[in-house]
């Protein structure tokens, strides 16, 4: 019987010595072997200039973590063990292991006998006796507000209340984010756009938390509500600013750079003076034309014909007597024969180009494009990008 109680003994310790070497908890963010504890997370690596790579999962080891009282709190990404607690596999300082409670992991709200934690640091200010989550991002004690980590010194915690997203309010006014709005007349506030974006009163009007003096509250209405564009019968305004010289009866939206009036033109809520109303033609988000001339991004292309004037792509355009490489004037190119090929490639009859470089020596007639972004070949030689290589190298990919 003593012989077998010792073999008894020996196999209980193998089989707890295998657990505790094997130990894992039901965690999709930690994992432990052996002695060490590690943080698993699922991410890329960082490659500059490189094609986008493959999601992997990745882990580093918790450091000064204890492995035999290591234990993830559930559906967190928070741990504690006998020497402190972890979040994303980091040591939260002075955290207190024996008191620390979740309150929020969507909005990463911690707390313990001593302090509030937003994303593992410490909120000096809140109580952590009264503290709670609202929703938003929002929480509140019985002194402050909070949105995230930083407290809203203006908002009345007895009152405060969330409306949507990112927005609140309390007795005496709005917030957006963590911008106090001042509302100047709490009994006309009306809101236009959810979660704050944009509201008026009698006074004003406000967007993204700016706020921009109103001139009519009665005709106040939205021109392009995603483009921050509104009026009302005496100013058009853009964003928290007025668009100087736009007259309200007549303003346009032709695209997300450019608007018109009857008499004006105007790029990004500016007044462009020069360009005709009248004969304005929209040609794409960055070009445009009117009776003499062609735009990029609101300035004159010098020497373009608007009436032959065509986009080929987004590097290149073309008229009758020119090529353009964004809307800059390129000497020597032939408008008639020019052609986009794949990539960076383009070529006229008289040559090959690569990007804006004359790739020398290229035959236009039997050029091809080997392997993308940057070999090719004529019936001569090879190229890497704009210069001659050995053939032999090419053929070896």
């Amino acid at each position: 019987m003593k012989h077998l109680k010792i073999l008894h003994f020996i196999f209980y310790a193998i089989c707890l010595s295998l657990l505790i070497g094997c130990k894992t908890y039901p965690s999709p963010y930690y994992s432990i072997e052996g002695e060490k504890v590690y943080y698993n997370y699922v991410g890329t690596p960082f490659i500059t200039d490189a094609p986008p790579q493959k999601e992997e999962t990745y882990k580093q080891q918790v450091i000064g973590a204890d492995s035999y009282t290591f234990k993830p709190i559930k559906n967190t990404d928070y741990a504690i063990d006998k020497n402190g607690v972890y979040q994303f596999g980091n040591k939260i300082t002075d955290a207190d292991n024996e008191t620390f409670v979740v309150l929020s992991n969507q909005y990463y709200y911690t707390k313990d006998k001593n302090f509030v934690y937003s994303q593992g640091s410490k909120i000096l200010e809140a109580d952590p006796n009264t503290f709670e989550v609202l929703t938003s991002g929002y929480a509140k004690d019985k002194n402050y507000v909070y949105l995230e980590w930083k407290l809203i010194p203006q908002a009345d915690p007895k009152t405060f209340e969330v409306l949507g997203f990112r927005y609140g309010r309390d007795s005496h006014d709005y917030y957006y984010f963590w911008t106090p709005l001042e509302v100047s007349d709490l009994k006309t506030y009306k809101e236009i756009l959810s979660d704050g974006q944009l509201s008026f009163d009698k006074n004003n009007y406000y967007h993204c938390g700016k706020t921009c003096p109103l001139a009519d509250y009665k005709s106040f209405k939205i021109i392009g509500p995603s483009l921050g564009y509104f009026k009302d019968k005496i100013n058009v305004y853009h964003s928290n600013q007025v668009v100087d010289g736009a007259d309200p009866a007549t303003f346009k939206i032709l695209n997300i750079y450019w608007q018109k009036d009857k008499n004006n033109c105007f790029f990004k809520g500016k007044m462009k003076h020069g360009i005709d109303a009248k004969t304005i033609k929209i040609l794409s988000i960055s070009y445009i034309t009117d009776k003499d001339s062609v735009y990029y991004n609101g300035n004159a292309i010098k020497g373009a014909d608007p009436k032959t004037f065509k986009i080929l792509n987004n590097r290149w355009q073309k008229d009758k007597n020119k090529c353009y490489y964004y809307g800059v004037p390129i000497l020597g190119r032939d408008p008639h024969t020019f052609k986009i090929l794949k990539g960076a490639y383009t070529k006229d009859k008289n040559n090959v180009y690569y990007y804006s470089s004359i790739i020398i020596g290229a035959d236009p007639k039997t050029f091809q494009i080997i392997n993308l972004p940057s070999f090719s070949k004529d019936k001569n030689t090879c190229f890497y990008e704009d210069y001659k290589i050995d053939c032999t190298s090419v053929d070896r990919r």
